[in-house]
């Protein structure tokens, strides 16, 4: 049985964190009025390991995805994937090398007349 956690106060000021996220953290202490009718209607979801809400077929959490953390915690409406995987999906892998040392060699001796002695060899 669910317990009446969220109090209705009619005249008072809605809670405004209520009516967008459908929780509070003052529950029953909240000074301010949670209408039942306006309750956001999202499904339950399971929360991850680190308590962030797994939303399987929604987009992925943009911020979770460069960061590993997100600000919404619980009450993000985006997925936060707990697959390793997920972080090179996203583009979080390091940057490929450009050329190898052979290449810069060649390309700093051909021609340079830098006075060094390498254009003789040419």
């Amino acid at each position: 049985m669910l317990v009446d956690e969220f109090p209705e106060r009619p005249g008072q000021p809605e809670c405004s964190y209520f009516l967008r996220t459908g929780d509070c953290k003052y529950k029953s202490n909240c000074k301010y009025h949670h209408p039942k009718n306006r309750i956001p209607k999202s499904p339950p979801c399971t929360l991850s390991d680190k308590g962030l809400p797994l939303r399987p077929g929604q987009n992925v959490c943009s911020y979770y995805s460069r960061y590993g953390i997100c600000k919404f915690g619980p009450a993000c409406k985006y997925d936060h994937p707990i697959h390793p995987d997920a972080s090179a999906e996203y583009g979080l892998d390091p940057p490929p090398s450009f050329g190898d040392s052979t290449t810069r060699q060649e390309t700093g001796m051909a021609g340079t007349g830098n006075g060094n002695g390498s254009d003789k060899n040419i």
